[in-house]
């Protein structure tokens, strides 16, 4: 007991981000996997039903409506969302939950450091002035800075990936793996398609994902339970690795909440 290693003062402060987000992204898998069974379950029992078409309500303009599908396209339908879209939709919140510890990172750095807000990296340019509407908007020196962070933060994941990880590797003074970054470029570029392109692949995943790119340009772009496996891998090893770093090197040293 008394031999116990004695945690880094700012332990709990550092950990609980990475906590919180891996603890998300695990419910989400289970979650995942409640709903695949309860997809597979339910289509048997479309499969078991005799009539040929299937009725089911869904919202209208005037109110509530009724769509129909035949018990052919009703099991397809369900086949795709428990093959496919379920994980689709997975990723989608998986990259904002990850990309959501990062900014809790960041915003406590900045907040302890603010001169960090005029470091620039390849790709990602400082903004050095301020409008006067900022300044004037702000009720003192700390207000005046927590509004610089929430516009260098809401500006900075509008970036590309790459760029926007080199440059969170710089204000943490951290390093990030290159095997890391190219897989979750290629997550992200994935994130992208879905939600812009309904998956379709086009020349701008191409150029995003690079040599991580998953198909060929009009190909549907795969989303598989073992493509969303590996993707869950990664975010939690870039999530890890910058804790870690940032327990390392912070762990004892003033921060400012």
């Amino acid at each position: 007991m008394g031999n116990a290693e004695k945690k880094p003062k700012n332990y709990l402060l550092i950990r609980k981000p990475r906590t919180h987000a891996i603890q998300r992204l695990n419910n989400m898998v289970f979650m995942n996997n409640v709903l695949s069974n309860s997809l597979a379950l339910y289509a048997a029992h479309v499969d078991a039903e005799e009539a040929d078409t299937i009725e089911f309500q869904v919202p209208g303009v005037k109110g509530n409506a009724t769509s129909k599908r035949t018990r052919e396209n009703l099991i397809e339908m369900l086949s795709i969302a428990r093959t496919r879209g379920l994980y689709e939709q997975a990723l989608v919140t998986a990259v904002a939950l990850t990309e959501d510890c990062l900014v809790t990172y960041l915003r406590l750095l900045l907040r302890s450091y603010p001169k960090k807000l005029t470091s620039t990296s390849k790709g990602i340019d400082a903004e050095r002035t301020v409008d006067l509407v900022t300044i004037l908007d702000a009720k003192d020196l700390n207000d005046l800075i927590t509004s610089l962070i929430d516009k260098h933060l809401g500006n900075l994941f509008y970036s590309a990936p790459k760029d926007y990880l080199r440059h969170v590797a710089d204000i943490l003074a951290i390093e990030i793996p290159d095997p890391l970054v190219a897989n979750y470029v290629e997550i992200k570029a994935s994130r992208d398609l879905i939600i812009h392109s309904a998956s379709r692949i086009n020349n701008l995943y191409l150029r995003k994902a690079g040599a991580k790119a998953r198909g060929n340009v009009g190909d549907d772009l795969p989303c598989t339970p073992t493509y969303f496996a590996d993707a869950i891998v990664s975010m939690k090893g870039l999530i890890t690795t910058v804790y870690q770093q940032l327990l390392k090197k912070y762990g004892d040293v003033a921060l400012t909440m």
